[in-house]
């Protein structure tokens, strides 16, 4: 199997804040890049041809699709998720959150997002109405992302969390923690989302 390397752009990394890019793919095919640094979403084609699709966010983290091909975007800074149309519309998802960061949807449409609140971390759900709950209660949660059975699975680590590794949480069932090498964890931080609708 032949691999192509794509390098179309790069992204500065708000190190001292630990900002990380996300990416996150739309259903036609096209990829949106978050930059912390400069507070945009870049939207990247095929071809690769790249343009601005949001610009004037404060350190913009996760991203995420829905089914609907809208894009969620998390605004680290303020503690806010917004929501954005295909046509690049903005409203307000959610607000309040403490040091929001990854993003992930479920097959049934409820978001899932990482807080955290200095060495806690934790992952709150919202329902598409937007109300939200206490999904779990964790150490420093990087990323997230759901498999096609329903199972979701968060990184940690990070300065507070040298061992790193991997949460699994089944659906109704215990989380179960993998441990792997805290370089592992960090590379696990870089988010993709994809919208199968």
């Amino acid at each position: 199997m032949k691999k192509r390397v794509l390098q179309f752009m790069s992204v500065s990394v708000a190190a001292a804040t630990f900002v990380l890019p996300a990416i996150a793919y739309s259903a036609p095919g096209d990829l949106y890049v978050s930059d912390p640094v400069n507070g945009t979403v870049v939207k990247v084609t095929p071809a690769g041809g790249k343009t601005t699709f949001a610009s004037g966010l404060n350190s913009p983290a996760g991203l995420a699709f829905d089914r609907a091909g809208n894009l969620f975007v998390v605004e680290f800074a303020s503690g806010t998720i917004f929501k954005f149309t295909s046509d690049g519309s903005k409203t307000t998802f959610a607000s309040g959150l403490s040091s929001p960061g990854a993003l992930a949807f479920d097959g049934t449409g409820n978001l899932f997002v990482t807080e955290s609140f200095g060495d806690i971390g934790s992952i709150s759900k919202f329902t598409p109405a937007a109300t939200k709950s206490t999904f779990a209660s964790d150490g420093n949660l990087l990323g997230l992302a759901f498999d096609l059975l329903g199972n979701l699975f968060a990184s940690h680590g990070g300065a507070t969390d040298l061992g790193g590794g991997i949460i699994k949480y089944p659906p109704m069932e215990k989380a179960i923690t993998l441990r792997l090498w805290p370089v592992q964890a960090w590379r696990l931080a870089a988010r993709v989302s994809f919208c199968d609708g």
